[in-house]
Order: C-alpha cells, then sequence, then structure tokens
C-alpha cells in the first residue's frame, strides 16, 4: 500500500481543456462585441498577454487588453470590471456547464483518505485557479497540502492548504520535495497524471511509481483553439517534441494505466 498519492488536477480529475476553452472562448466573444472588435484581434491581444505572464489563465488579463484599453481607457479598474460583466459571467456560466469531475474520482479520493492515504495536489495552475476548482468540485477536504505554481497574483489570499512553488513541470526533483515535506520516501509514493511529457516524463526521472489517468476526451478543435490563445513560446514546443523523442527513445512508460479513475484505489491499496 502506498502512502502518498501525489496527482495532477488538470486533465486527471476532470477535464480542463474541455470546459477551459469553451468557456474562455464565450468571454472572448462578448469582449469582441463590447469593444467592437475582431474576434482574431481579441484573441491575438489575449495570447500576447498570456506569454508576457506565463500563463494562460492569468487573472482579470481581460482588463489590461488593448482593446478594452482603447474602448474604456478613461475607466477605473472597478469600473472596468463592472463594465465587462458580462463577459466575466459569459465565462463563469460555461464553466458552470462545463466543468465536472470524471466519474468516481469524488468517491476513489474519499476513500483514498478514509484508508489513511495522504493526497496532495501539484498543479501548474495558480492558487486562484487550481485550488479553488478543487472548492468548486467540492474535493478540497480530500486533499493534505496543494502545491501549487506561484502566480504572484497576490491580491488573492492564500490558503493554509496550498503550498506556492516557482517551478513547473516537469521537474522531477520537485517531487522529491513534496516527499521530504509529506515525511515519506519515494518508494512508499506514486504520481497521478495525465500527461506523458509532463507527468509521467517527470515521474519516471524521479524514480517514481506512476499512473496515467486517460479519461479526458480528446478534441482537436479544443486543442487547435486553445493553442491560438497559449502562453506557450517557440521554445516550449520545441522542448515538449525533444521530450516526446527522449520517451520514444527512452522506452518511457508509465506502471499503470487507467481509463476511469476509480481504478486507482486497487493500485495504491494493495
Amino acid at each position: 500500500m502506498k502512502k502518498l498519492l501525489i496527482t495532477d488536477l488538470d486533465g486527471t480529475l476532470y477535464d480542463w481543456l474541455n470546459f477551459f476553452v469553451p468557456s474562455f472562448y464565450a468571454m472572448a466573444d462578448s469582449v469582441a462585441k463590447k469593444t467592437l472588435t475582431p474576434i482574431e484581434e481579441v484573441l491575438r491581444e489575449y495570447r500576447e498577454l498570456h506569454v508576457k505572464y506565463k500563463n494562460v489563465e492569468h487573472p482579470y488579463t481581460t482588463l489590461e487588453l488593448p482593446c478594452v484599453r482603447e474602448r474604456f481607457g478613461n475607466l477605473s479598474r472597478d469600473e472596468l470590471k463592472e463594465r465587462l460583466n458580462d463577459a466575466f459571467h459569459a465565462f463563469n456560466s460555461m464553466r458552470k456547464k462545463k466543468l465536472r469531475l470524471f466519474d468516481g474520482a469524488a468517491e476513489t479520493l474519499e476513500r483514498l483518505k478514509d484508508a489513511s492515504v495522504t493526497i496532495v495536489g501539484f498543479t501548474e495552475s495558480g492558487e486562484e485557479n487550481g485550488y479553488y476548482r478543487l472548492r468548486k468540485l467540492g474535493i478540497d477536504q480530500c486533499f493534505a497540502k496543494v502545491y501549487v505554481w506561484d502566480s504572484y497574483y497576490t491580491a488573492h489570499p492564500k490558503s493554509q492548504k496550498t503550498v506556492r512553488l516557482n517551478v513547473k513541470k516537469p521537474c522531477p526533483e520537485v517531487l522529491h520535495r513534496i516527499c521530504e515535506s509529506e515525511g515519506v520516501g519515494v518508494k512508499d509514493a506514486i504520481y497521478c497524471g495525465d500527461s506523458m511529457t509532463k507527468d509521467i516524463y517527470m515521474a519516471h526521472y524521479a524514480d517514481m511509481e506512476c499512473i496515467r489517468v486517460c479519461c479526458a476526451k480528446e478534441n482537436e478543435d479544443s486543442y487547435e483553439k486553445l493553442k491560438a490563445i497559449s502562453h506557450w513560446t517557440r521554445r516550449d514546443y520545441e522542448e515538449e517534441a525533444e521530450r516526446r523523442i527522449c520517451i520514444e527513445k527512452e522506452h518511457i512508460e508509465p506502471d499503470y494505466v487507467v481509463y476511469d479513475f476509480g481504478q486507482i484505489e486497487k493500485i495504491i491499496i494493495k
């Protein structure tokens, strides 16, 4: 039996791509209409700001869009929020419809916790997004801690459960740091994630057993829409391609693959 489960959040516990992209584009469409700006230009401005902040989910990026500043430049930040309330509502309304845990995720996490398995999250999302979603989905109580990206968004209050990191995946050393922080040896821990080039690659080089969760639905249209607004640079895509080559060359594979989140329980509790 494993003592510690370190799990990714986006794409592992819920389908991040297929909730975020429709939500974001609903907001962007509203911004385009309010500012009388072509949607293609709005998306280009979003991408430039995402690259600047190295984050596709940076809070209130909308308020910094050039088209918004040009249209409503004389308004204060609070007045801008009020003027763009419909756009934020469009995002939140779509998120409410689309954000769902994978079947069995909540029940499985509860049973693992009851079996005295320590559960911690490790995400590249900032606290204001990653941890917020756990609370929204009603599973934050299952987590002892959540290691989040330090987004430097100081306006958001810090939760007692979160630990902010300034490293991103794939960083094998951070898994060792988490184990040390939780007082558990690497061999007594297991990592759970969905991405081969980030999660599985990272766990492999940390010498930690890992589970690949394949519950998300593939959606090429959503992926292409995400790329259009992504914070990734050309170098980011090159590095991912290099990792894919390494994975193939070194025959890196997860220790387990599951297509139903509930299957991880039997793997962790043997």
